[in-house]
């Protein structure tokens, strides 16, 4: 499976979690400030749903394992 995934928002992002029509775990590769998470409920072709933003890992990580793949 391929986890570079590209957005319609022109970013980079890695599938570090999950996978297309699933929910997911992204990292963004073009983030300025060091990594902006996205853990989505569902990851379509070239967009996502309902996503929710972090820039610490470990708080993304934590909010993953709990709520979207307890």
């Amino acid at each position: 499976m391929d986890r570079i995934f590209y957005n319609l928002n022109g970013n980079t992002y890695y599938i570090l979690f999950g996978e297309i029509g699933k929910a997911a775990f992204l990292c963004n590769f073009e983030s300025n400030n060091g990594g902006q998470y996205v853990l989505c409920r569902l990851l379509d072709k070239n967009t996502w749903w309902h996503g929710e933003y972090f820039e610490d890992f470990e708080e993304a990580y934590k909010r993953w394992k709990g709520e979207f793949n307890g």
